[in-house]
């Protein structure tokens, strides 16, 4: 490996001083060395700051920053600033509660340099204690492209901590700090769709991803119209960022996506002009009439509980 082969690892975090230590324990161990790990702390008002004191103190690989104050809170801003601070030629996202295997980084070099690619992408297990639970989303990364076409039509998935990627082709992207849910699924829609890029899968479990009750999904989980209202807003930002460079097909599919959403969050739960801008720009795909379908589909369900049969009309 090159000199110059230094991976910035970007590691947002929040009141995790019970778990980050174990986090930044999987990091110490690597098999490759030439490493940076950039620690942005969000505000925490734990002991967090403390815990990470102890690995600065213990090797000089560690770099602890605090979200600025005129940043706005969340793991978003923590990444885009660690990525504003990171010295190394490539990135690795990381979250403060998971853990790297030793080779998480050898690994992920080694091909993306041997394959001359622009990121590559493994994968991660859930676990919980001492439970492990495969993710069944990553089954068709090894038989298609890694391409933004693909990732919108739910061909082949990865998470942010999957992702290793050269810094010079980020330039232009970040983290859309406006999300609180959903902020993975934007970024790399928008990455892939804006950006001449190629990636490789790696057909290897590499991290492990904790599962645990204050995690943010986790809580969605427990609120139905919140978790559909966070992935509607998600992929509305990509839409409008996107929808330009899409041929007809993927844009057919991302679409009706959002319009599915639309229809579970209800009208009571978004902003109007969200509804009118959105459904302006599906006249350019559909026909009047559809698209007036799908609005009266919308009124119907959000104060009847009718208008399911004109929804997938609309949405056909």
């Amino acid at each position: 490996m090159s000199a110059n082969n230094l991976v910035s690892i970007i590691i947002p975090t929040y009141n995790r001083a019970d778990l980050i230590g174990q986090t930044l324990d999987s990091v110490l161990v690597q098999t490759y060395q030439n490493w940076e790990c950039i620690v942005v702390d969000d505000g925490s008002t734990d002991k967090t700051a403390e815990v990470v004191s102890c690995y600065l103190a213990k090797d000089n690989r560690f770099r602890y920053f605090e979200r600025p104050i005129n940043k706005i809170k969340g793991a978003n801003s923590c990444r885009n600033y660690g990525l504003e601070k990171a010295k190394g030629n490539f990135i690795n996202w990381f979250d403060s509660d998971d853990l790297m295997k030793n080779n998480f980084l050898e690994r992920k070099l080694k091909i993306i340099n041997e394959e001359k690619t622009d990121f590559v992408v493994s994968k991660s297990i859930n676990f919980v204690g001492k439970k492990k639970y495969r993710i069944e989303k990553y089954k068709g990364n090894t038989q298609f492209e890694l391409t933004g076409k693909n990732f919108i039509l739910n061909r082949v998935y990865w998470m942010t901590l999957d992702f290793l990627v050269r810094k010079s082709c980020l330039l232009g992207n970040c983290f859309n700090e406006s999300l609180q849910s959903g902020q993975e699924t934007n970024f790399f829609m928008v990455f892939l769709n804006k950006n001449s890029v190629k990636g490789v899968a790696i057909d290897e479990c590499l991290s492990l991803r904790r599962l645990h009750p204050s995690s943010i999904q986790q809580q969605l989980k427990g609120a139905k119209v919140s978790a559909y209202q966070g992935k509607l807003y998600s992929l509305l930002e990509a839409y409008k960022e996107i929808h330009a460079n899409l041929d007809k097909e993927t844009k057919r599919h991302l679409q009706g996506k959002i319009m599915t959403l639309f229809y579970k969050v209800k009208l009571q739960n978004v902003k109007f002009n969200t509804v009118f801008i959105f459904s302006w720009n599906l006249i350019s795909n559909k026909s009047l009439i559809k698209v007036i379908a799908f609005i009266v589909s919308l009124i119907l369900h959000s104060y009847l509980n009718k208008g399911y049969k004109i929804f997938l009309y609309a949405r056909a």
